[in-house]
């Protein structure tokens, strides 16, 4: 069994670790604000139908709120956090076809875009696993919606400069809520990983303690591949305790401990 002082950990094993660790917590959480998005989306979709002016067609709206649902229900089922990333780019991306479907024609779109502007990256802040991915899914938010916002023509300054306040308002927000999440969840990750490691190993020589070899071990054997062999050595260092009597426990522990 390894010493765990011998285990050097680099930043991108541990930054690995602690985004698999994070996918498990966040999967659950992403997926269900996903579809509470998409239960606003539909609402939007059926406030936008009672409205009277041209719109696009209720097919197309209504296949963006199918995407949405299929990402939904994908976002469990994303086995690595760039996977997840994927699956959280695709989403918001999806939703801003939506949102441009929907606000097409209405005589006010930037009244109507405004909240899911600035609620949608506000929502998914906390959601992103590393701040790359953050970043690059706010951008290609606001990236597809940018075109959508500059040509609306009929929107007088006074609109624009307000839509655009809050916009900035909810970028500034978003990046402080994703940063004191991650730093909440790294900090959670580096208590649970010491607590793991103090658990499992033993404090005087470092090794894998009864406990850490008695799971191992178990998971060892649990294999299904009938055909695999094992091997167990046993050390026994003789006369160690006249090594103790003589120079006493320090230098016992020193020993064992080298």
């Amino acid at each position: 069994m390894l010493s765990s002082t011998t285990r050097q950990t680099t930043d991108a094993g541990f930054r690995r670790r602690f985004h698999l660790r994070s996918l498990e917590h966040q999967r659950p959480l992403s997926a269900i604000t996903m579809a509470f998005a998409v239960v606003a989306y539909l609402s939007f979709v059926a406030t936008r139908g009672v409205v009277d002016a041209p719109a696009v067609g209720l097919q197309y709206r209504l296949a963006c709120g199918l995407c949405l649902a299929l990402l939904t229900m994908a976002m469990p089922r994303a086995k690595t956090p760039w996977a997840c990333g994927a699956v959280g780019v695709a989403y918001v991306l999806t939703l801003q076809a939506g949102i441009a479907l929907n606000i097409s024609g209405l005589a006010a779109p930037l009244l109507w875009a405004l909240p899911a502007m600035v609620m949608v990256v506000m929502g998914a802040a906390p959601l992103w696993l590393t701040p790359v991915q953050f970043l690059f899914g706010t951008v290609a938010f606001y990236a597809a919606g940018l075109p959508v916002l500059l040509n609306v023509h009929e929107a007088h300054d006074g609109v624009r400069l307000v839509c655009w306040m809050w916009i900035a308002i909810s970028v500034l927000s978003a990046a402080v809520f994703h940063g004191c999440f991650y730093w909440l969840r790294r900090n959670h990750f580096l208590l649970e990983d010491r607590l793991v490691q103090l658990a499992a190993t033993d404090p005087l020589t470092g090794l894998q303690n009864r406990r850490a070899f008695k799971e191992g071990a178990e998971k060892l054997l649990s294999t299904p591949d009938k055909s695999a062999k094992f091997s167990a050595i046993f050390v026994d260092i003789d006369y160690f305790k006249s090594l103790n009597d003589r120079f006493g426990h320090a230098v016992g522990d020193q020993m064992l401990h080298e």
